[in-house]
């Protein structure tokens, strides 16, 4: 049972880590963007920092998102992360063992994959986000409210 519970703890800070490298990556990203005016002018330092750190952000929390997802019990909600599932592990095993046609031809660089794609960078972060979520959705159906383990007490869903 402790190794269980140690597991559980790992996938959680696991997941929050990379999320918050997710949203920084994204954030420079995007910002470089705005101040430029548009994605394709963003100056390159900013927007490839950007771009690295969210895609580590993308792979560290898919993994720690799948990892969460099995180890908690969250019953048949486990079910709704089967599609952004398959839609990460096809996206990241194409890319990585055939590489994805860019304007040059086969690019197997995930960074100017997804700079060249911004489209594909936004279903990522959705599927991402969907699988992260799980956990929380599931504690507040089963509950009716917003719990965690270290809380001493309840917080109503309507709070």
């Amino acid at each position: 049972m402790h190794a269980r519970r140690l597991m559980r703890r790992y996938a959680k800070w696991g997941l929050v880590a990379s999320l918050v490298i997710l949203g920084v990556g994204l954030a420079f990203a995007v910002g470089s963007a705005i101040v430029a005016g548009d994605w394709w002018l963003a100056q390159r330092p900013w927007i490839e920092i950007g771009m690295r750190l969210s895609t580590l952000g993308l792979v560290a929390s898919a993994l720690f998102g799948g990892l969460r997802v099995s180890v908690e019990p969250v019953g048949w909600w486990r079910l709704a992360a089967i599609p952004s599932a398959i839609v990460l592990v096809s996206f990241w095993l194409f890319a990585f063992t055939v590489g994805l046609p860019t304007s040059g031809g086969t690019e197997t660089d995930t960074v100017t994959i997804l700079y060249s794609v911004p489209q594909m960078l936004a279903i990522l972060v959705v599927a991402t986000l969907e699988i992260a979520a799980i956990p929380l959705i599931a504690r507040w159906w089963r509950r009716g409210t917003l719990v965690d383990e270290a809380d001493a007490e309840p917080v109503p869903a309507d709070a």
